[in-house]
């Protein structure tokens, strides 16, 4: 029987997905006999999660639906956190058909109090799926689970205090691998062409296994976010993400299985 390590952007399709997503995803994985690491549930708190709650708050300071609408469309320069508003609204439209009944202000209300709910089942999964994290990179140990306050979303993850090397496992850990994340950057320097992502990783990852006892900068922790979750998949696991761009190179530098989950149609193994 398989065993699989699931990145963040399997964690949120499978568990803020739609009906049928959830299926596309548990005929390719056997979701009992999958895990995560805290680093990729701190990673999923401050990205996916955030953000919607973001997009939640957001909603008391406005009057109509529209006036989302716009709000979202200006938030190009942050692509990661409008990605993940179109992909709220495009499911609120898919689950309510009949939302085109309702006045501007009678939609902002059922929006938000959608999103609301959306919240509360989509965490209330990951921590049902997910109860225990192997914490081998020394992230945060206490992650705070969000709080309605006055209507509001709170959830203060203490990011401020990310790139501290003495509060922080990470540069310890890289520390302790340090060979495998200076081969790895190695192979990514010979990606042609190499997107800016991955010339960010490849800058962060030499800034990171540099000097082990000094601060660093938390863009940092986040521009090499997946070569630490490869790096924490055992190699008797298939490493699962929908992100299979980035994640071969560095699963080959790994050695490490890789399983591209496809949200259309169903996929194999690939040993990387």
């Amino acid at each position: 029987m398989n065993s699989y390590f699931l990145d963040t952007t399997v964690v949120v399709k499978l568990c803020f997905g739609s009906r049928r997503i959830i299926e596309i995803i548990s005929s390719q994985i056997d979701v009992s006999n999958s895990r995560i690491s805290r680093y990729v549930y701190f990673e999923y708190c401050r990205g996916y999660l955030r953000n919607i709650i973001n997009l939640h708050n957001r909603c008391s300071s406005l009057n109509t639906f529209s006036e989302v609408i716009h709000y979202v469309r200006n938030s190009y320069l942050a692509s990661h956190r409008q990605g993940s508003h179109l992909e709220a609204i495009e499911k609120f439209f898919a689950e309510n058909g009949n939302a085109g009944a309702f006045t501007q202000e009678e939609l902002l209300l059922f929006f938000k109090g959608w999103l609301k709910r959306e919240i509360r089942r989509g965490h209330t999964r990951v921590k049902r799926y997910f109860p225990v994290h192997n914490n081998a990179v020394g992230c945060k140990a206490n992650v705070p689970d969000p709080e309605l306050n006055d209507d509001q979303y709170l959830h203060d993850l203490k990011t401020d205090r990310c790139g501290f090397y003495r509060e922080c496992g990470l540069k310890k850990y890289i520390a302790e691998h340090v060979s495998d994340f200076i081969n790895l950057r190695e192979v990514l320097l010979k990606v042609k062409p190499a997107d800016s992502e991955t010339k960010k990783r490849i800058q962060s990852l030499k800034k990171l296994y540099r000097i082990r006892d000094r601060d660093f900068s938390r863009s940092d922790c986040f521009r090499c976010g997946d070569a630490l979750i490869a790096h924490e998949c055992s190699d008797k696991e298939f490493l699962a993400t929908t992100n299979a761009k980035h994640f071969k190179d560095i699963c080959h530098s790994f050695t490490k299985p890789l399983l591209t989950v496809n949200l259309n149609l169903a996929s194999k193994p690939e040993s990387a």
